[in-house]
């Protein structure tokens, strides 16, 4: 497996590649207890290779680019998970934020 590591206003980026194996150990989620909850499993990887890769593509895409970001174009969260699931109504962004704020 790997990952992808991206930062905002940064190019490059951090591929991480190793083994991944999910866990519930008691003591391993009860290390990573965030705001009073332990997760219900978490992602061990045994890290075989990590490397940076150039930020040549995302130059060109323009990914950070305070001109090209406008998430008032893309359906909310919300709204992509009601069309894949069928389920309740969709929220909108501003809701979603919202429910962010007040509910992590």
């Amino acid at each position: 497996m790997h990952l992808l590591f991206f930062v905002p206003g940064i190019d490059e980026t951090l591929r991480v590649g190793g083994r991944g194996t999910l866990s519930a150990d008691p003591d391993l989620l009860a290390a990573m207890v965030e705001f009073g909850k332990p997760p219900r499993a978490v992602l061990n990887v045994a890290v075989s290779e990590v490397y940076f890769h150039c930020g040549k593509a995302l130059m060109r895409s323009n990914l950070w680019s305070s001109e090209k970001m406008q998430r008032s174009v893309m359906p909310s969260i919300g709204t992509i998970i009601h069309d894949q699931t069928g389920l309740g109504e969709p929220a909108s962004q501003e809701t979603v934020e919202e429910l962010y704020k007040t509910q992590l």
